[in-house]
């Protein structure tokens, strides 16, 4: 009994996967009485010019025997099975998905033949490789925005609530300033804590301006960073210059994602743990240059 009734015959023509339908002997054995033209090229037989061939006569006797197993599992539990399987097929040593399903006769109910296919595993992951990278890239994206929203949310709280506090703190300073302007040793004190809030000030004014997401999809990338390195200057009175290729817009919008966030990451690097008197960056990398210990200030030229 041919499976080609079974297949649409385009399917049976230009399928990648091997096919086939085998006739049982009465001694048991197992004979190919059609393979699709994949299956006969991965071979180099032709099942119409010499009808019913041996599996044992179409391959190496370890695939033959490993073959007939599966044909062997499918008669005795009666229904369709699926193996892995390391075949040479197509003179190509590759795991495959071997599935073969039993036929039976209409009358007796008894299985007369069987068909099945054998699947290349590297194809029938290939769809689903894709479909996890596609997934995973999602993922990644989603998680941009995520932390993008949530370092907009911190900054907003930062400037909202925390830079008030401190302002609200300051104004105490110069009440008490002034009930207080009799002590010569306050007045130090006063200064020193005027000092400290004014510079918590100005860390936190640069710190939610470097949280903050920036316009990239309205602006491009190049736009982008040169407002972002301008306004990153004047909330920390830096010096700045910027050397930024026009090219960089022709990038994918992950890269000069990826792009924008080495450049905040590198600033809020430079300003958080470079104590110096220089920030230099060029092509990507930037530094800064060191100080004596001890001496906490801002970094006064970067480029």
């Amino acid at each position: 009994m041919s499976p080609r009734p079974a297949y649409h015959e385009l399917h049976w023509m230009h399928a990648p996967e091997y096919l086939f339908g085998l006739q049982i002997s009465d001694a048991g054995q197992f004979f190919y009485e059609s393979m699709n033209p994949a299956f006969e090229r991965s071979l180099g037989i032709s099942i119409e010019a010499d009808r019913k061939k041996a599996v044992h006569d179409c391959m190496s006797a370890e695939d033959a025997k490993s073959i007939c197993a599966s044909c062997d599992a499918c008669i005795v539990e009666g229904g369709s099975v699926r193996h892995r399987q390391h075949l040479t097929l197509g003179g190509q040593r590759r795991e495959f998905d071997t599935t073969i399903h039993p036929v039976r006769d209409p009358d007796t109910g008894s299985i007369v033949s069987l068909v099945g296919s054998h699947r290349a595993v590297d194809s029938v992951d290939a769809v689903g490789r894709l479909a996890r990278r596609r997934a995973a890239a999602e993922l990644d994206l989603r998680l941009l925005s995520l932390q993008e929203e949530v370092q907009q949310r911190i900054a907003s709280d930062l400037h909202d609530s925390t830079c008030q506090h401190l302002i609200a703190a300051s104004l105490n300073v110069m009440r008490l300033r002034r009930v207080l302007k009799d002590s010569d040793g306050g007045e130090k004190i006063f200064d020193d804590i005027d000092a400290s809030i004014d510079q918590a000030q100005r860390e936190i004014r640069a710190f939610t301006y470097l949280l903050h997401p920036q316009y990239l999809l309205s602006d491009g990338l190049k736009t982008t960073i040169e407002k972002f390195v301008h306004g990153f200057a004047v909330r920390t009175s830096l010096k700045t210059s910027l050397h930024i290729a026009p090219e960089v817009d022709q990038l994918s919008y992950e890269r000069q994602r990826a792009m924008l966030r080495i450049v905040q990451e590198a600033l809020a690097n430079c300003l958080s743990s470079c104590p110096g008197d220089t920030g230099e960056g060029r092509n990507g990398r930037y530094g800064c240059a060191r100080q004596a210990p001890g001496h906490r200030q801002w970094p006064r030229h970067a480029k």
